[in-house]
């Protein structure tokens, strides 16, 4: 004969509720966690070699021998301003940053992160523009293109998109020439 169990009182009841939604509540904290090495698939911030400590900053991420990405939209919103480890070329470092890359017929960049939201039909003078830095000094426009530009380590990779732009600002990295 199996043992009985006493009937649940409305006491029991409400503590049963109780503790099953903080154990829900939990579970969706860990389920949405934006932690890079929990969903296994992410790879995780780019470290300090020496220290292991996560960096966050331009100084820390550039003198880690990382390269710093910032890409600024026509409107002047800010689409990456972050560390993309060791890229291998510059699109590597827009697909490090998570942004989306539409190309044109002729295989340029022409959307970067959905900006512009459609790649323009003809060319009325606005492009995204790439360039590259290094700390405490000057924006220069790229000669070559980011499919083929190895990031230096330390560098920092700017992208901005008009007629005449200039990457968002970064402490420290001076206006670039005007192009043309």
């Amino acid at each position: 004969m199996r043992p009985t169990r006493p009937a649940p009182t409305p006491g029991s009841r409400r503590a049963l509720s109780a503790l099953a939604a903080a154990c829900g509540a939990l579970l969706l904290l860990g389920a949405c966690s934006s932690s890079p090495s929990s969903d296994g698939g992410s790879s995780p911030e780019p470290t300090d070699a020496a220290t292991g400590a996560e960096v966050v900053d331009v100084a820390g991420c550039t003198t880690a021998g990382d390269v710093w990405l910032v890409v600024g939209a026509e409107d002047g919103t800010v689409l990456a301003d972050e560390c993309v480890g060791t890229p291998q070329t510059g699109t590597a470092a827009l697909e490090a940053a998570g942004l989306e890359i539409a190309r044109d017929a002729n295989g340029l960049i022409c959307a970067i992160g959905g900006e512009p939201a459609a790649c323009p039909t003809t060319f009325d003078g606005r492009f995204w523009q790439y360039y590259s830095a290094v700390p405490d000094g000057q924006w220069q426009f790229a000669t070559t293109g980011s499919d083929d530009a190895v990031p230096a380590p330390g560098s920092i990779e700017g992208w901005c998109y008009g007629d005449v732009c200039a990457p968002p600002k970064i402490a420290g990295v001076t206006e670039p020439d005007p192009v043309g």
